[in-house]
């Protein structure tokens, strides 16, 4: 697992007639990896990132929450819909809203996963009403076996 590999999966997950790809981004290393495409499927271009993690971040669902569930196999899953990017006065400038999605594991490795409603989280313009992938979108692509997660990390998040 490294940022380019992340990159090329999300890139084949999300891959659709019609979507275009541009600005591809990378980060990471060692006990994550992170990457990011902005997709335009013809209604306006939109950011879609996803981060990896081997695990230390603390249990998005404890306690527990609106948006979590636990799944069959003991993992839990945070979603959270058209959330606003700004907390303040530039919400009504920029109109940037994010879905998001972490699964997250028993063994504490993660899976984030964000679709935004412009072509960067934050200082551009929204370009559609609504982010490209719907907060089910995106718990399907979290549930994916294509993602190469990193080890388990020797730092344990809360569970």
């Amino acid at each position: 697992m490294n940022p380019k590999q992340t990159l090329a999966t999300l890139k084949a997950l999300i891959a659709a007639p019609g979507r275009t790809f541009a600005s591809p981004e990378t980060w990471g290393g060692g006990g994550y990896a992170g990457a990011a495409y902005v997709v335009n499927d013809g209604h306006g271009a939109a950011r879609v990132d996803v981060l990896l993690s081997g695990g230390g971040e603390g249990n998005p669902c404890v306690p527990k929450r609106a948006g979590c569930s636990t799944l069959p196999d003991g993992s839990v899953l945070y979603v959270s819909k058209e959330s606003p990017e700004y907390s303040d006065s530039r919400q009504a400038e920029y109109r940037v809203v994010s879905n998001y999605v972490v699964l997250f594991r028993p063994d504490g490795r993660n899976i984030n996963l964000t679709s935004y409603n412009a072509p960067a989280e934050k200082g551009k313009q929204h370009t559609r009403p609504t982010p490209l992938l719907s907060v089910e979108d995106l718990s399907a692509l979290a549930k994916s076996k294509a993602w190469k997660l990193p080890p388990v990390s020797s730092f344990k998040g809360t569970k």
